[in-house]
């Protein structure tokens, strides 16, 4: 009956009292006090990231000579909340910078020679990227020619080389501790440091928090060390942010006031990343900087707007993509690809971890655009996609990106080689029992414990949840399915279940295989699950979230 393979981490069985050591012992976290209270003073020195000098000190020559400054940022929502805030706090100190964002459609990802052409025209002597650039090298040397100095600020992995840039702000070059900071992360530990060297006091700055915990819960970056900080803060920023856009976003999107990661991840940031994924990231950088409220609004609903058709074209190509994918037998290829005529750029990169969810497999979805396919990569937790297209980096014309998602372009000429090569790598890598789905379970704690308290004293101070560190998953057996069993939409089932006299009621997704096996007070269950407080109810009673389960003999 099982969908995957249960990972249990630990046989231990905690009390109630000791659930939330275990947790965290299971977790490796060891300084257990710093974890549940993340405090700003436990951020590293923003020097020691190799080349931070430098930079500050150029752009506060550029502060004190008001130079013209550009900012080029990416199109999604790690890189505008990086160059909203940049710009932000450039303006606080006098400089009004002038904006580059490429165009997804038209432009691509990153760097471009026409887009450093469009920024020296507009008199700009100095650019600092936002979440772009470390493998820029053609790119950077056009602008070392034409007079430009650089500032590369990214978080992506670089390769053996890095371009020749003015200064270069990257977690993973050299010996900067936490390795896994979003674009928008160095950015704020950029500022940081400017603010230093100025002699500023940081309490403006740490109301920029907000966009911070945007940037960093959309880019899926682990939730630890210094990114759990900015969530963490960045949230309770977000929940009272006097920003009018943020205000406006909450609004129109129907966010609710007590945000938290999954309100980000699932309403806010969709909203933003549409602009950037349909038209023009512009409308979202447009929002976060609005100090007119009625035109805040106006770009609010022009993102919902946006989103909606997001929405429409992504069931559009995913549908089509898992007829190819039945059609030509790929769900059994390690890594699945498929590709399109007219799927559109801004979306395949949903659809493709969409099919990876279903499959557990990586996948690339891709699109023609000429001689050329456009794809989109996303991974599996146990496969880093960059690793993978490095091998076949001789049949691809360019790429980038990270260990679980990746960019790219091949010639349409070569997709079957490309996929034939890729594939035999991934197997040569992998083993086939490699790719089964697999549920990670914390512990085995029973149902009938959870009320109100517990889950504030357990999982409340466990948040902000997200990569790296997810909401507990609990194992229990002998759970009795105990009535009221409907069949929602999308196949998801709702029903009570009940153990030792306690019932609290369940959500389990995609699960109509089994809607006419069960019976009200026989069916005995083992259950995969996470409480949850139900939001629906008055009382706000703990509901369980199933996320697997086996029908017990």
């Amino acid at each position: 009956m099982k969908k995957r393979r249960w990972f249990l981490k630990t046989e231990k069985v905690p009390d109630k009292n000791n659930l939330l050591d275990l947790i965290l012992e299971i977790r490796g976290i060891e300084d257990k006090k710093s974890f549940l209270n993340p405090e700003f003073s436990s951020i590293y020195s923003p020097f020691k990231f190799e080349g931070m000098t430098q930079a500050v000190l150029r752009i506060k020559e550029a502060i004190e000579n008001k130079e013209k400054v550009g900012i080029y940022c990416d199109y999604d929502v790690d890189g505008i909340t990086g160059g909203v805030l940049l710009y932000r706090n450039l303006t606080r100190m006098g400089i009004e910078p002038v904006i580059k964002i490429p165009n997804r459609l038209s432009e691509g990802y990153g760097l471009s020679i026409s887009g450093l052409k469009e920024l020296k025209e507009k008199g700009v002597k100095l650019i600092i990227t936002v979440d772009c650039g470390i493998r820029a090298f053609e790119e950077v040397e056009w602008a070392k020619k034409h007079g430009i100095d650089l500032i590369i600020t990214d978080h992506h992995v670089p390769s053996q080389a890095l371009p020749k840039a003015f200064a270069i702000v990257n977690p993973h070059i050299k010996n900067y501790p936490f390795k896994f900071l979003s674009g928008v992360g160095v950015v704020f530990k950029l500022l940081m440091a400017l603010y230093d060297i100025m002699e500023i006091d940081l309490k403006s700055l740490l109301w920029d928090l907000d966009l911070v915990a945007l940037g960093t819960v959309a880019d899926i970056v682990p939730l630890l060390s210094e990114n759990r900080i900015f969530t963490s803060l960045g949230i309770k920023v977000l929940q009272k942010s006097r920003k009018l856009g943020i205000k406006a976003l909450k609004k129109i999107s129907g966010a609710s006031e007590d945000i938290r990661t999954r309100d980000i991840a699932f309403i806010l940031a969709p909203r933003l990343n549409a602009a950037g994924r349909i038209e023009d990231a512009g409308i979202s950088f447009s929002l976060l900087i609005s100090k007119k409220g009625k035109k805040a609004i106006e770009y609010a609903k022009e993102l919902e707007k946006l989103n909606k058709m997001r929405q429409k074209e992504q069931e559009r190509i995913l549908n089509e993509v898992l007829s190819t994918i039945e059609k030509e037998g790929k769900h059994k290829d390690f890594l699945i690809t498929v590709k399109g005529k007219d799927f559109h750029p801004g979306v395949i990169g949903i659809v493709a971890s969409k099919i990876v969810e279903k499959f557990s497999r990586p996948c690339i979805v891709f699109t023609e655009e000429g001689d050329i396919l456009r794809g989109s990569a996303r991974s599996i937790r146990n496969v880093n996609i960059m690793e993978i297209l490095d091998r076949v980096s001789d049949l691809i014309l360019e790429y980038g990106g990270h260990k679980g998602a990746a960019g790219l372009k091949i010639l349409k000429n070569k997709y079957e080689e490309f996929d034939e090569k890729i594939n035999m790598f991934m197997s040569l890598m992998l083993k086939e029992e490699e790719l089964e789905p697999e549920i990670e379970i914390d512990c085995i704690f029973p149902t009938f414990e959870w009320d109100r308290d517990l889950y504030e004293e357990v999982i409340n101070k466990l948040e902000p949840f997200g990569e790296g560190n997810p909401k507990p998953v609990f194992l229990d057996r002998d759970v009795y399915v105990m009535g009221n069993i409907k069949l929602r939409k999308n196949e998801h089932l709702e029903f009570y279940v009940g153990k030792n006299g306690k019932f609290f009621r369940a959500f389990v997704p995609e699960r109509k295989d089994i809607y006419e096996k069960i019976i009200s007070g026989k069916t005995k269950l083992s259950i995969v699950y996470t409480p949850e407080i139900d939001y629906y109810s008055k009382r706000k009673n703990i509901s369980l979230k199933i996320y697997d389960l086996d029908i017990e003999k």
